[in-house]
């Protein structure tokens, strides 16, 4: 038996079964019924995949600081950005490679050792920056006033206890927050990540065509995409294909 019934419209006869619900998501009549945009659903495994391209576009967006905004003092956004003095309303991103010395330093056998000639080659991102102008974010030449900031302890330890001091008041909610609690500091240099897609791969991050190419993995019709309101009926993924579990090693 597949338990009570109800009908789903009054142009369609056949009542809809609790079971079907479940695992269709179609919206009883007495919830709006069939006006409602749930049909037609795409199948439960592209609904997975395509979430979970939702999440990893979002993070990477996040990663690359496109979800931040430098001038609003009460976000907390994923890069340290400083306002330039000379141009009022814009921003650059501080470079933790800078500031903690990975462009100089690595850790070898437990002990910091200097970088080869060639390893800072590698790593050197020196000679660009990502701004932040007229909302928008993109990366510039580094010039003068930024190269002259790094010089200055004063500003660094400034940044660095502003950044500590924000996270530290958000700290308290981190219950709440759970995984989603920002770390103080990045633990990847975002800067060669960027260096690395662009040279080596002909990948340009801040590009949003680029970036929503991602959702090409999972084609969904017009028709499906306005279905997503009605995806919430299932709060977990049982094929636990996450972006986060895959090692690169499935079929």
């Amino acid at each position: 038996m597949d338990g009570n019934t109800i009908l789903n419209s009054l142009e369609d006869p056949n009542k809809t079964s609790q079971n079907v619900f479940y695992k269709t998501a179609n919206i009883p009549i007495l919830s709006g019924g069939t006006f409602w945009k749930n049909y037609p659903l795409p199948d439960i495994m592209k609904r997975y995949e395509y979430t979970d391209l939702k999440e990893e576009h979002d993070r990477i967006k996040s990663t690359f600081g496109l979800n931040d905004e430098p001038n609003d003092a009460n976000f907390i956004s994923s890069r340290m950005w400083v306002e330039r003095e000379k141009r009022k309303g814009e921003y650059f991103a501080v470079k933790e490679s800078n500031i903690f010395k990975w462009n100089k330093l690595k850790i070898y056998k437990g002990a910091y050792t200097k970088l080869s000639e060639k390893e800072k080659q590698v790593y050197d991102t020196s000679d660009f920056h990502f701004t932040f102008k007229n909302n928008t974010i993109s990366v510039t030449p580094t010039d003068e006033e930024i190269k002259n900031f790094y010089d200055n302890e004063k500003k660094i330890k400034k940044i660095i206890t502003q950044n500590i001091n924000d996270h530290q008041e958000l700290f308290q909610y981190k219950e709440e927050l759970g995984q989603d609690l920002p770390a103080p500091f990045n633990n990847l240099d975002i800067d060669l990540i960027y260096k690395q897609l662009l040279n080596r791969h002909n990948i340009n991050p801040l590009d949003k065509k680029e970036l929503d190419s991602i959702y090409e993995y999972v084609k969904l019709t017009p028709s499906e995409l306005k279905t997503q309101d009605f995806w919430y009926i299932y709060k977990y993924n049982p094929f636990d294909t996450s972006f986060a579990f895959r090692t690169g090693t499935e079929p």
